[in-house]
């Protein structure tokens, strides 16, 4: 009983992780988003930039994750969206 309530707490977890990878790069991007629509600056623009790219990442490693379950493996299959 107790392998099982482990590996069903492990399966959370793992679940868990991108959604949380993916809050917080929305929450950056958002941030990223504001402070180049109050000052659209250099740096702003790279700050963007940065998030846009992070957040992207985090929704990509997202599906990657859910790859590894069982009977998930036709997600590592899909292609790529094209840069």
């Amino acid at each position: 009983m107790q392998d099982e309530l482990a590996i069903a707490v492990q399966r959370h977890e793992k679940l868990a992780q991108p959604a949380t990878a993916d809050r917080d790069a929305l929450q950056h991007f958002v941030e990223a988003v504001v402070a180049f629509s109050d000052e659209p600056s250099q740096t702003n623009l790279e700050r963007y930039l940065a998030a846009s790219r992070s957040l992207e990442e985090a929704q990509l490693s997202g599906i990657e994750g859910l790859a590894d379950g069982p009977g998930e493996g036709s997600l590592a299959r899909t292609p790529s969206r094209a840069a």
